[in-house]
């Protein structure tokens, strides 16, 4: 058995996998998160570095409102968004 992998299959659109009677959805119908990210249909990084963007810029307003003191405020991002400064892999 491997972790930390994701196989992809073609399968017919009416095959279903359920566990204790209940339906299991696809990646297409509904995005999943493993491991700390989230993997949907499109299977590619290119999302993920934009969406992470997005998310650091609404938190870092959220921390700019908060009532914190300035030299609080800088160790939000410090241990929050290690990996936002980092470059988006390009495809």
């Amino acid at each position: 058995m491997k972790s930390r992998s994701l196989y992809t299959v073609k399968l017919g659109k009416n095959v279903c996998f359920k566990i204790a009677s209940q339906d299991i959805p696809r990646i297409s119908q509904e995005p999943v998160k493993s491991l700390g990210r989230w993997y949907g249909s499109y299977l590619k990084d290119t999302r993920r570095g934009s969406k992470a963007l997005e998310q650091a810029s609404v938190d870092l307003q959220a921390i700019d409102k908060c009532g914190l003191p300035g030299k609080y405020k800088v160790w939000c991002p410090v241990y929050a968004y290690p990996k936002a400064l980092l470059p988006t892999p390009s495809t």
